[in-house]
């Protein structure tokens, strides 16, 4: 997965950046839809470190 951010909108300090990250979509039960969650693997090649609460 890739984000970019246009230089084309007047956003201060916009940057292209190559996000990396895994999705996880769970079924919720009855009609209560799904739930998403998403984790950054990495930042324009560098590796994000995952946050504690997932370390333990």
């Amino acid at each position: 997965m890739t984000q970019r951010t246009s230089r084309q909108r007047q956003v201060t300090g916009a940057t292209n950046r190559r996000i990396h990250s895994e999705v996880a979509f769970v079924s919720l039960p009855g009609d209560a839809g799904w739930l998403g969650f998403r984790r950054v693997v990495k930042v324009n090649g560098k590796i994000v470190p995952p946050p504690p609460e997932i370390t333990r």
